[in-house]
């Protein structure tokens, strides 16, 4: 199975005080909600641990090692390199994307980002999922700025950020040591250049921000 997802032009406005009332009401909620207690943590880790325990001991020792080895490193390694072809693959692109924050007075950054790329492959024994920026800039919408550039891309290179992430998919009875990773991740980040400028902040406290 094969997707491909394109996308030309997305415009995203976001007010203030309607983002902070969404996370006053989300904190309220989680106020609301049940807590467990210490007491109640340390008897479920117990039952979790024994059951652990449980399952050791049932699965067999050939299904232990689900046909990996473990490095010294504690990374996972396959005992055949034969390659396993995906049974999803998704491909998602995204021209630019732009974002600007605002209050009920003004317009606060104009974020624009451009050359968003997504790739995520699944098969039985792992996730692949890579994550290309080719640029992010951070603009004051105020044309008569000193500084209109707040966050801007230094150099000439094609990705400013590149993440790579795996996940290893495990059976569900398999019981994992716990020198053998779940995961691993790779970030590239370019150069950039970043100005704080107070300004901003003072933008934020004068409209009751934070």
């Amino acid at each position: 199975n094969k997707a491909h997802v394109h996308f030309t032009k997305l415009v995203v406005i976001l007010q203030l005080e309607a983002l902070l009332s969404i996370l006053r009401f989300q904190d309220a909620l989680m106020k609301k909600l049940p807590k467990d207690t210490p007491e109640i943590d340390t008897k479920k880790k117990a039952e979790e641990e024994e059951e652990a325990r449980k399952q050791q001991l049932k699965v067999p020792d050939d299904n232990k090692t689900i046909g990996r080895s473990v490095s010294t490193t504690g990374k996972v390694v396959k005992k055949n390199d034969v390659p396993v072809t995906p049974t999803l693959k998704i491909e998602a692109d995204l021209e630019e994307f732009r974002i600007i924050i605002a209050s009920k007075v003004t317009q606060l950054f104009d974020i624009q980002v451009q050359g968003v790329k997504a790739d995520v492959s699944q098969a039985p024994e792992k996730t692949l999922i890579n994550l290309i920026l080719s640029d992010l800039r951070v603009f004051d919408p105020y044309e008569g700025a000193r500084y209109r550039k707040i966050i801007s891309q230094q150099g000439d290179d094609k990705e400013l950020l590149r993440v790579d992430l795996c996940l290893f998919n495990y059976p569900d009875e398999y019981v994992k040591p716990l020198d053998i990773v779940d995961c691993d991740v790779k970030v590239q980040f370019a150069k950039a250049n970043i100005v704080f400028l107070f300004k901003h902040i003072d933008a934020i406290l004068v409209n009751k921000i934070i």
